[in-house]
């Protein structure tokens, strides 16, 4: 059920921005999101039918032709991501400006959290742990398999990412071992920055310790990704109406590099072995 209302999220996001008929979309949305709930709720037997039927709904959307949007990476957080009250509407804003968006899915921090299960009985040398964990991600993995199978055609699945892929591309900012969400968060946005995006806006919960050690190192991240725009923007329950000029002034800059790169992932460096030791910046565990 997490899986298949992920997969349609995804359906949403890459269809609003283009509706001609303004509401279709949400309207599509909530009335498949009801009947994933009802499927989940009688064993998610049928789920994979249910899923493939609301991706014909989305294909036969009408859209507005044109050039597409700047696509903006939404990373951070996880709750915050996941629940638009949070973050004050933060997708719907974006896409107001003129944005395309691309939010990392809740699967993401289950697939995370198994890998962690693997390496942490590892560890601990606790075999049971360690087969039951590797059971758990082929579980997994083979739901994942076949309900992504379901929105083939109908969605582009080709930025979606690897949990193991953003381990292994957030080193230059952040320990793979640090246990939370700045590697994956990093390492997402690396990947995506080198596939095309405009623009990564990072969410966090106010004074969040976690979300403070991305925005620590967004300096390095940005001249590592030719100056790539990046929002870092943190929450506490009220409204400020301080975001919105921040949101507009980074769309502003999304566009410009949008437009400066003709949709094509810039050129990006990746810093070298000795750079690193200049000017540290790499974040251990401790």
């Amino acid at each position: 059920g997490v899986f298949a209302v992920d997969l349609l999220r995804k359906l949403q996001e890459q269809r609003r921005p283009y509706e001609a008929s303004q509401g279709e979309t949400d309207r599509i949305y909530r009335k498949s999101l009801e009947r994933i709930v009802r499927s989940t709720e009688d064993g998610a037997r049928d789920i994979r039918t249910v899923l493939a039927g609301a991706a014909e709904e989305f294909r036969a959307v009408r859209t507005v032709a044109g050039p597409r949007k700047p696509l903006i990476a939404i990373v951070g957080e996880i709750f915050m991501r996941d629940n638009p009250f949070c973050s004050g509407f933060l997708v719907e804003r974006l896409e107001r400006l003129g944005a395309e968006t691309i939010m990392a899915p809740f699967i993401e921090w289950m697939t995370y959290s198994t890998l962690r299960y693997t390496r942490d009985s590892l560890w601990k040398r606790d075999w049971k742990g360690y087969l039951r964990s590797k059971a758990q991600g082929l579980f997994m993995r083979i739901i994942m398999r076949g309900l992504t199978g379901a929105i083939e055609g109908s969605a582009d699945l080709s930025l979606d990412l690897g949990v193991e892929e953003m381990l292994e591309a957030c080193g230059p900012y952040v320990h793979r071992d640090y246990d939370g969400d700045p590697p994956i968060a990093l390492g997402s946005a690396g990947l995506l920055a080198e596939r095309g995006i405009s623009g990564v806006v990072h969410l966090m919960p106010f004074t969040c310790l976690p979300g403070t050690i991305v925005s620590g190192v967004t300096g390095s991240f940005r001249a590592d990704h030719a100056n790539i725009p990046w929002a870092n923007i943190d929450f506490d329950g009220q409204e400020d109406s301080g975001i919105e000029t921040r949101l507009q002034a980074f769309m502003y800059q999304a566009s410009e590099f949008s437009r400066g790169h003709n949709g094509e992932p810039p050129h990006v460096s990746t810093p070298s072995e000795p750079d690193r030791e200049a000017c540290p910046r790499v974040l251990s565990p401790r």
